[in-house]
């Protein structure tokens, strides 16, 4: 679905930084007339320190200011991540005036953020939209964070580019073994519980983590666990691909948490067994494409049993978790989404 470009002036894309969602970045401005300007390089996603993050803000925050003459002239915007705050703290200052903005991709990952949050959103005005990558953040912010929920936008987070060609794993641990279950990503992650329940499955888990998953560091780690840390995406890829099954111990029920990896699971049609939260809810459907859980400790074992003990029918389950990537999660999904949202608004 694409929109008919206005003057390419008055539709901005702030994007802060290259690796801030480079498909979806591009696909917005090529597909539905959006000019892009692009912040200093900041990895907003990659697992990094507080004052990183910091830095790397007041950085694109120097930069955005110094893009003012673009702004001004500009009636829609679409801003990635907390840049979208100082776009309105411009407006409130009379800098800029947009008619309408989105934020995209933004979202809660600690419930201690949330009276932060709560007040920083007292700068929007009825025009200020969010976009947000689970259904749950909807009710979840209206609730917390006072947003109108006629503001806030669902758009599942999928895939915006082709998947690369696939390479074949490398070994877990030894040099051809096999069967593994695998874990991995950094942010809001129950590793300890998760390897509390292996003490009691005699099955290997491969977790592949970040060195800022320091509550790691003072546990006693099992025999059968493995814990790789910081590891490059073609390699985070290929243990997935040689996984018999994966897992997503999540800590926190506070929003959007764990998607990107998701993706990588559901697309090499892998079984999946997930923290029951609301993030995750529209990937897994409980007993079609995977298995929700309440309590890792106590149900992951019998879990574990199962798909060793019936093969077969957990490769369906994984097959049926490609089928629903395919049809909820691909590029041609996400671009009719994303038409529907920006369409209805811009019209306004």
């Amino acid at each position: 679905m694409t929109i008919v470009a206005e003057a390419a002036h008055q539709r901005v894309l702030v994007q802060p930084g290259r690796n801030a969602f480079p498909d979806m970045s591009a696909y917005i401005s090529k597909h539905f007339g959006f000019d892009l300007l692009q912040l200093s390089d900041y990895e907003i996603h990659r697992a990094q320190s507080k004052w990183a993050h910091l830095r790397g803000l007041l950085r694109q925050s120097c930069d955005l200011v110094r893009s003012l003459g673009r702004l001004r002239r500009c009636r829609v915007i679409i801003a990635i991540g907390p840049i979208s705050y100082l776009i309105k703290l411009l407006k409130r200052l009379r800098l800029i005036r947009y008619e309408t903005s989105f934020c995209l991709g933004w979202h809660i990952r600690s419930p201690r953020w949330f009276p932060v949050f709560r007040a920083l959103s007292r700068l929007d005005s009825k025009g200020d939209h969010y976009i947000v990558f689970s259904e749950w953040e909807v009710g979840l912010y209206r609730a917390r964070l006072g947003i109108d929920a006629e503001r806030l936008h669902f758009l599942p987070y999928g895939d915006w580019s082709p998947p690369a060609e696939a390479a074949g794993p490398p070994a877990p641990v030894n040099r051809g073994e096999s069967g593994y279950y695998f874990a991995g990503g950094y942010s809001n992650r129950d590793y300890p519980t998760l390897i509390e329940a292996f003490r009691a499955i005699p099955q290997r888990l491969v977790i592949v983590c970040s060195a800022l998953n320091t509550e790691l560091d003072a546990l006693d780690i099992p025999a059968n666990v493995t814990l790789l840390r910081d590891l490059p995406g073609e390699d985070f890829d290929a243990y997935v691909r040689g996984a018999r099954a994966c897992i997503l111990p999540l800590k926190h029920d506070t929003g959007a948490s764990g998607q990107s990896v998701m993706l990588r699971l559901m697309r090499n049609r892998k079984i999946i067994v997930a923290t029951d939260f609301g993030s995750v809810r529209g990937y897994v459907v409980d007993g079609e494409s995977g298995f929700l859980v309440t309590d890792m400790g106590r149900d992951l074992p019998a879990i574990v049993a199962g798909i060793e003990r019936a093969p077969a029918a957990a490769r369906a389950l994984g097959e049926a978790a490609y089928e629903r990537y395919r049809r909820y999660f691909s590029m041609a999904a996400g671009s009719e989404a994303l038409g529907r949202i920006l369409a209805s608004r811009m019209a306004e």
